[in-house]
This record gives C-alpha cells, structure tokens and sequence, in this order.
C-alpha cells in the first residue's frame, strides 16, 4: 500500500512539474514570437518611412484627358512634398520607439477645356478636415493619388482620391475630391 502511495505520489509531482516546465517552454516560445512579430513589424515601419522620404524630392504628375461628350478635357495632377513644413509624428505610433520627422504633401489639379483653365486647386490635407478625426488632423500626411473619370447617375464626374496616413502606421482614411465639368465640387471618404 505504502508503495503505491509512493508511484501516486511520484507519478502527481512529475505531471505537476512537467506541466510546468511545458507551460514555461509556451512562455519563452510566445515572448520569442512577439519579439520576432514586433521586430517584422518594425522592419516594416522603417521602410515605410524610408519610402516616404524617398519621395521628398520627387514629383508625381498624372497628366490625362477625358472625354465628355463632344468636350475634351486636359486634367494634370501633380503631388509633391511641402518641404517648408514639418510634422513630429511621436513615437507611441511606432514599434521603434522614436519619433518620425517629415513633411506634408499636396496636390495641384488642374482642368482645362479648349485651352482655357476650367478649375485649379491645391489640394492639402485641410481639404478633407471634415473626414478626419483630430489623430489624423494632426500626424496624418496627404498619401497615395490617383484620378479617375465617373459615372454618377447622369453626370461624368472627375475623381480625385488621396489617403490621408499616419506614415508607417495602418491608421488611416480615404479622401477623395469629386469634380464635375463646371468645377463644382464635393468632398467625401470614397
């Protein structure tokens, strides 16, 4: 009887103990896997940033025309950094832990028919402030251009689309610019 008590006893503390030790190997293994996950995720922020500053000296012209009708219509885009301003988006954004010095950017667009200026505006990140919560507002960086030409209902409406960004961050939105023919125009998230 005193021997089987002993192989009980023996038998708990080993599962006790091996539980243990398992659950302490589940342990490092989680905490290696978040190092590794933070670390992809940091990998990845930094080029991000190294992306966007890569663009401070470029310029992205998208220059088209639309047909509407009877009318041609030359649209240009041109997006470019403002160099003469500069955003401190803090580290708390990023796995890194350092804070990201860089710059806004805009767009110029521009619509002609028959040679005669139609509409221009610059477009900024205050275009879209009544789709943008205060984080936006705030680090958010006018990002991604791209123009297209729209059927809505009966109306031929020129699309122009940003995203409005915190570099290197997934928190974001969709901005866009309609415009019709007049140059009337309309601000909306898609």
């Amino acid at each position: 009887m005193m021997k089987n008590r002993l192989i009980v006893f023996v038998f708990i503390l080993t599962v006790i103990f091996g539980c243990s030790d398992s659950r302490k190997a589940n342990i490092e293994i989680n905490d290696n896997q978040a190092r590794q996950d933070t670390s992809f995720l940091a990998k990845q922020q930094i080029r991000s940033k190294q992306k966007l500053e890569s663009l401070y000296d470029q310029r992205l012209i998208i220059d088209t025309v639309f047909v509407l009708g009877s009318d041609l219509l030359n649209v240009r885009l041109e997006y470019y950094c403002l160099t003469d301003t500069e955003l401190t988006i803090p580290a708390s954004n990023y796995e890194i832990q350092e804070d990201f010095k860089t710059h806004d950017f805009a767009s110029i667009i521009e619509i002609k028919s028959s040679e005669k200026v139609i509409y221009k505006e610059v477009i900024e990140k205050g275009t879209f402030n009544i789709l943008l919560f205060d984080r936006l507002k705030k680090y958010g960086v006018l990002m991604f251009p791209s123009l297209s030409l729209i059927t809505d209902g009966d109306k031929d409406l020129i699309k122009i689309h940003h995203s409005v960004t915190i570099p290197g961050t997934d928190v974001g939105t969709s901005a866009t610019l309609y415009l019709n023919h007049l140059g009337e125009r309309r601000v909306s998230q898609y």
